[in-house]
């Protein structure tokens, strides 16, 4: 079918004049050609708005004009060039100087322009006025650190009251400031236990802090999932007993494995105290591993408990139940618990069906990450 109303044609010059008038019209745009040895072919009126260089002052000079002289000091203009004639293209960010010497922060791209034969003919560069962003990033990099030294501040200052609540209890415990009662005795259990609670909220705390700062570091070393399953068992029984939730260990002989025991007992003590929480009066909470495919897989089981998708379970703010419990933890253990696994080259994961919940993790025999 012919077009009654073709489009019209425009001529070359037609062309190329309305596109220097597209070019000359983008905010915080500028767009110049270079010839092969850096010196400027062309320089548009965008360009020189937005810098303030006028296209007679610059043409034909070496672009480095736009660079700080800490950056011509170090070849940068020239470096610059080498690498988009290696490679076609390159997108970097840096400062950039204005006519006038203020400085704007650049997300630069430059284009290695060849004719038909392939021949490298000069460059073309796009620069990018992108400094309120590089602002923002910079303003919370600045408020991400002082987060992380508030955090730190903040967990050593904990510990310390934290500890003195433990030592002074322990004392109690032991009897030697006279006898307790019965009642007494059940109170001050119950202290400990909330004291032991807020320590590992503290540890998990700044654990979390490490993580998502990328300063979170394994301690490698030989772990069986048999002690490590009593361990954590032991941990959370105070908070089992409470419930009237009894935990069961159903664990063959297995190899041992390549981690940070520290970590990994964090992890499936997370996994109990959440399965304890989720569990009704009088259930039954079951721990079993098994070896397959090169692996260790930990399960723990229980009755009952809202359907969890794994995304949502292992988010930094999930898998908290504060309304919930005798001593119910942050979910931060339960977020931490998938970085842990990962950084081991493990999985974690979750499943719900049949009134049953299955919170599970699995660990490589030979781990890629292990030294």
């Amino acid at each position: 079918m012919s077009d009654s109303n073709p489009s019209p044609r425009l001529d070359p010059a037609s062309t190329l004049a309305l596109y220097r008038e597209l070019v000359a019209t983008l905010p915080d745009t500028v767009m110049f050609l270079l010839h092969l040895d850096g010196r400027v072919m062309h320089w548009g009126t965008g360009a020189a708005l937005a810098t303030g260089h006028s296209g007679e002052a610059v043409l034909g000079e070496p672009y480095d004009f736009l660079f700080t002289p800490g950056d011509r000091r170090r070849g940068v203009p020239a470096t610059e060039l080498r690498e988009a004639a290696d490679e076609g293209r390159t997108v970097r960010e840096g400062w950039r100087i204005r006519q006038d010497g203020g400085p704007f922060w650049a997300e630069v791209t430059t284009l290695a322009l060849r004719d038909a034969e392939g021949v490298l003919t000069g460059f073309g560069q796009v620069l990018r006025d992108v400094s309120d962003w590089h602002r923002a990033k910079e303003t919370f990099r600045q408020t991400d650190a002082l987060k992380d030294q508030f955090i730190a501040v903040v967990s050593h200052e904990l510990r310390t009251p934290i500890n003195t609540l433990m030592g002074f209890g322990s004392v109690l415990q032991d009897e030697v400031a006279g006898p307790l009662n019965e009642a007494q005795q059940r109170y001050l259990s119950r202290m400990m236990q909330a004291t032991d609670a807020l320590l590992g909220l503290v540890t998990q705390l700044t654990d979390f802090s490490r993580l998502v700062t990328g300063r979170f570091a394994l301690s490698w070393q030989h772990v069986s999932l048999e002690d490590l399953a009593r361990e954590a068992i032991e941990k959370v029984d105070p908070l089992a007993r409470l419930q009237d939730v009894a935990i069961e260990l159903e664990m063959p002989s297995l190899p041992v494995v390549q981690g940070d025991r520290n970590r990994l007992l964090l992890v499936l003590e997370s996994l109990l105290r959440r399965a304890v929480r989720q569990s009704p009066e009088h259930g039954r909470v079951r721990v079993a591993a098994r070896q397959e495919a090169g692996r260790l897989v930990l399960q723990v089981r229980h009755a009952g408990g809202e359907p969890a998708e794994g995304g949502e379970l292992f988010a930094p703010l999930e898998g908290s139940e504060l309304s919930r419990g005798a001593f119910p933890l942050s979910g931060l253990g339960i977020a931490i618990s998938q970085s842990i696994i990962e950084a081991h080259g493990g999985q974690i994961g979750v499943a719900s069906s049949a009134g049953e919940s299955v919170l599970w993790f699995s660990l490589p025999l030979t781990p890629r990450n292990a030294p």
